[in-house]
């Protein structure tokens, strides 16, 4: 939460300053700081984290984040889901 200077990073309660590798933030951040912050995350470029509560969000903002999230999924799935899935998949991965 930015409020109280920290966010969740890969699981853990972390100090924006950390991250940022600055002085502790005692003010609003900046919306220079803001977008280093998002960048961090791998965040699409133009998100604003002042109107977007991210760091609220049970599911994974980044897009390793949410990669690591499918590979776990699919690696948990049992054999014969994933062998009815595995055409589907196929397809959505396929090169145009």
């Amino acid at each position: 939460m930015l409020g109280g200077r920290t966010v969740t990073d890969r699981g853990r309660l972390v100090p924006v300053n950390l991250i940022l590798k600055t002085a502790p933030i005692a003010a609003r951040p900046q919306p220079a700081t803001l977008r280093e912050l998002a960048s961090h995350f791998g965040l699409p470029a133009g998100t604003d984290l002042t109107v977007e509560a991210i760091f609220l969000s049970d599911q994974p903002v980044s897009a390793p984040d949410r990669r690591k999230w499918v590979h776990e999924r699919i690696d948990a799935l049992p054999a014969d889901v994933f062998r009815e899935l595995f055409p589907a998949l196929k397809r959505l991965f396929a090169k145009p």
